[in-house]
């Protein structure tokens, strides 16, 4: 009975010992040797020798300061995302209402945290009460304080006596034995450190441009001078900016390497055993006549993919580069120096990828390590503008959705009752009212060579005042004209918001950020019509 039991094994058997003929890699397919030639290095009637070192040569200028439009340069601080520095606001310190409750909740946080300090608590609530600032509040935002007068001390009261503590006085309401002077003393000028990195006093500068709903900002370095004509609280990279020349020159850095055959998706492999992957067919990819990108694209990938080497030059965030040579010696021994594109005349000098544009509308020969961030966490927008055409009435209107209530959190325009006025017997309306949070743009005048529109109010139906904006999105306090070109016909969406971003060094920065986008938004339901009586 034959057994069911027995293995077969497919393995192989080397004939020889030596491994010199597996090592030599012969060939014996001309044809097959005629399809690898590129991977050899041998064309027919030209010489391909490898590169074997790279050697390079550029000016490195770190940036000095930012300065807004028309106003004072600031010195860089190479530890904060640039996002950070141009939208930052101004703090306002501990005049904000919600910046008193928190800062407070704090302090009692560190007094708990002490053995034997929480009693004092009580002693700071009732001698530092919380109370409310400007005028009426909102309905959430009255029942949030009304929470919080009891649970928190008035930050605002709380640091002129926080700021005598630190120096050892103690006041005259708090009583305190000795051996707890020192500990509150430390405690109190933690706060104050606390405070002034959470919520700084001081005005910031101003780079955004009511205007133009965007901001505006120049970069300086030794040797070049960038700015971001319009940008607009979205993305901000290298491109963003225009780079002029400037006085000044850089450090020198010298880099040498191995360089390191460019990789892609599709790209034929470099090995001589090795097949391309099946999921990328350059081949089957079809073009009609006019379609030059995809044509230039395929002949890229599969007749020059492998002539191109990269090399790492480590350059610090937040500096200018300009390489001014690159000498590349091959596997014959041979240098050469490569030229950057365009550097000859005629040479591609209507055509750049990675360069600069210039205010002249030249090409630049320098780069920005742009010190910005690939992504950054947005919170609920404190406030929503939204501006629309309206064709019929020959006029635009900006809608104030929300504004950033006394507690810090958005209040809802749309939802607040409407005046009711007084019923007149027999008068006529000859149009219908609309909410007191729609303000018209109307059309100014042409001067300096475009349009603008000038941010009107509508007559209160009550015969009161005018309503005003409340946000300061539409600067209330100041004439706000705006260009006729950032109202597109889709619409446009201004919104201010908290951002947080996670720095290269792993600190963490907090600010409030304003970002214009056409359209109305995603997951918007576009405007509120209903509301007009």
């Amino acid at each position: 009975m034959p057994s069911i039991t027995s293995w077969t094994r497919l393995e192989p058997r080397a004939r020889l010992d030596a491994l010199d003929g597996g090592l030599q890699a012969q060939v014996h397919d001309p044809l097959w040797l005629l399809s690898r030639q590129w991977q050899l290095g041998e064309f027919t009637g030209e010489d391909a020798g490898s590169p074997v070192s790279v050697r390079l040569r550029a000016k490195v200028a770190p940036l000095t300061t930012c300065r807004p439009p028309g106003g004072e340069p600031e010195p860089y601080r190479p530890g904060r995302p640039l996002e950070a520095a141009v939208e930052a606001e101004d703090g306002g310190g501990l005049s904000g209402l919600r910046a008193a409750v928190d800062s407070g909740r704090h302090w009692l946080r560190l007094l708990a945290a002490e053995p034997g300090l929480a009693p004092y608590a009580r002693a700071f609530l009732t001698h530092c009460p919380l109370t409310a600032r400007g005028g009426d509040l909102d309905p959430d935002t009255g029942r949030w304080l009304a929470l919080h007068r009891r649970r928190a001390p008035d930050g605002g009261l709380l640091a002129p006596v926080l700021t005598a503590l630190a120096r050892g006085t103690l006041p005259d309401w708090l009583e305190a034995p000795a051996d707890h002077v020192p500990v509150l003393a430390r405690l109190a000028s933690s706060w104050l450190a606390h405070v002034a990195t959470c919520w700084p006093e001081g005005e910031a500068a101003e780079y955004w441009r009511p205007e133009r709903m965007e901001y505006r900002f120049t970069l300086t370095a030794p040797g070049a001078e960038l700015t971001a004509p319009e940008y607009d609280g979205a993305r901000l990279d290298w491109y963003s900016f225009d780079l002029d020349p400037a006085p000044g020159e850089g450090s020198e850095v010298v880099a040498g390497s191995l360089p390191a055959p460019a990789t892609f998706a599709g790209a034929p492999a470099p090995r001589w055993w090795e097949f391309e992957d099946a999921r990328v067919d350059l081949g089957s990819l079809t073009a009609e006549r006019r379609d030059l990108a995809r044509l230039l694209l395929v002949e890229y990938a599969v007749v020059y993919g492998n002539d191109w080497y990269v090399m790492p030059l480590r350059t610090p965030v937040g500096s200018v580069v300009r390489v001014d040579s690159l000498v590349v010696t091959d596997s014959f021994g041979r240098r050469t120096l490569v030229r950057a594109a365009g550097a000859l005349q005629g040479d591609g000098q209507d055509w750049s990828l990675f360069r600069h544009s210039g205010s002249d509308g030249g090409r630049a020969d320098r780069m920005l390590i742009s010190p910005t961030l690939p992504v950054s966490l947005q919170g609920e927008p404190l406030e929503v503008v939204r501006l629309f055409r309206d064709e019929g009435a020959n006029l635009a209107w900006a809608l104030e959705e929300s504004v950033e209530g006394a507690a810090g959190r958005p209040v809802h325009r749309v939802q607040e009752p409407a005046p009711v006025p007084a019923p007149v017997p027999g008068r006529y309306r000859l149009a219908s009212s609309v909410p007191a949070h729609w303000f018209p743009l109307v059309p100014q005048a042409p001067r300096g060579g475009g349009h603008h529109l000038r941010r009107g109010t509508m007559p209160s139906p009550t015969g009161g005042p005018d309503p005003l904006p409340r946000g300061t999105l539409l600067t209330p306090g100041a004439d706000l004209l705006l260009h006729e070109e950032e109202v597109p016909r889709e619409g446009a969406e201004i919104t201010r918001a908290w951002q947080y971003a996670r720095w290269s060094d792993g600190s963490t920065h907090t600010w409030i950020g304003r970002r214009k986008r056409p359209g109305f938004g995603e997951g918007s339901s576009g405007l509120v019509f209903d509301t007009v009586d």
